[in-house]
């Protein structure tokens, strides 16, 4: 596998029901993003807020069953938590539907965290896919929550590897009763993983940063140096073996291919809002 700037890590966000929930670290909730997004305002624009998002499914923030889960935490440069209680009405959701939504999150909580961001030129387009030939059998990685090793009072995500499987197309949601254009991805997801960030890369041979001897040589290996964000992952697709005989006592096993909700639907939601301000940010 290759090489993975650890700094990464920092721009995964934990969802929770309440503070209270986050606080505890919770088996509840799932995963999101930091989002960086730039207007071409004029510099000064944003007094009391920074332009970065939160970002996860629809389906965590407002899931068909069970509580909802607006609440976040963020790692801190002192290694503790910040707890950010973000109201339900802020999350904003994709207007055609689609499996995502975005909150903005007030600057004073991100200076205290020393988190990274997926920027607006890191999602994947059409084009790029045209351009780069992009396509099943290219290299993607995963950064979510493993919600029964998720670091409990600290964000620890773990990083899943796999491939893309199919280019998008309509799949079908059953808990939301309707078809997401989606990635399908060769890569093993399970609950607490939903609104994590997909990337697809390419690798090259290069020196990773070396920690011990300051005079050692570094070794040449893999390292990435091209990615797009691929997408958000809402789930992974089920499969139903097949048995002999008439029982009907079946159970979903999962298939191994996790399904992604393509990065220009989230293009799509930050142009909505940033056009139409719902927040009424200054």
């Amino acid at each position: 596998m290759p090489y993975i700037d650890p700094s990464l890590a920092d721009l995964v966000l934990y969802l929770y029901p309440t503070r209270a929930a986050a606080q505890a670290g919770e088996h509840a909730g799932g995963t999101g993003f930091l989002f960086l997004t730039l207007d071409n305002s004029p510099a000064g624009k944003y007094e009391t807020w920074t332009p970065v998002f939160a970002v996860s499914n629809e389906h965590v923030i407002r899931p068909p069953h069970g509580p909802t889960n607006p609440v976040i935490r963020l790692n801190t440069h002192e290694g503790g938590t910040e707890i950010v209680e973000i109201a339900l009405d802020d999350w904003i959701s994709h207007p055609d539907g689609d499996d995502l939504a975005i909150a903005p999150i007030p600057l004073d909580r991100i200076a205290r965290s020393p988190a990274t961001f997926v920027s607006r030129d890191e999602l994947l387009t059409r084009e790029d896919i045209e351009r780069h030939g992009l396509g099943p059998g290219d290299d993607c990685f995963m950064l979510g929550r493993l919600i029964y090793h998720d670091g409990h009072q600290t964000n620890s995500p773990v990083v899943r590897f796999g491939n893309i499987a199919a280019l998008p197309s309509p799949i079908h949601q059953p808990q939301r009763a309707a078809d997401q254009e989606s990635f399908i991805v060769e890569m093993r997801s399970l609950s607490g993983f939903s609104g994590a960030p997909v990337f697809v890369y390419f690798t090259t041979v290069g020196s990773r940063p070396q920690r011990i001897d300051p005079g050692a040589v570094a070794l040449s290996s893999l390292v990435v140096n091209r990615h797009w964000l691929l997408g958000v992952e809402w789930g992974h697709l089920p499969a139903i073996p097949n048995l002999l005989g008439d029982s009907d006592d079946r159970q979903q096993l999962n298939s191994g291919m996790s399904a992604v909700v393509p990065a220009w639907k989230l293009s799509e939601l930050v142009d909505h809002v940033l056009e139409t301000n719902p927040w009424g940010l200054r």
